[in-house]
């Protein structure tokens, strides 16, 4: 995924721009990691959104 697919999920689940935006410079340093991500995401309160698919 590039930056912008990943922000477009963000602006889904429902961040705000400050929230992706920490979201976002995280991925530019340590790279996209989708595990990672959810787990981010579900620490902030919200659902997995990027290994909803994995099996």
């Amino acid at each position: 995924m590039d930056l912008e697919e990943i922000k477009f999920e963000l602006e889904l689940v429902g961040l705000s721009m400050g929230q992706i935006t920490k979201l976002i410079n995280a991925v530019k340093r340590d790279g996209f990691d989708p595990k990672e991500m959810d787990r981010k995401l579900i620490a902030m309160g919200y659902a997995p959104t990027f290994t909803i698919y994995d099996d």
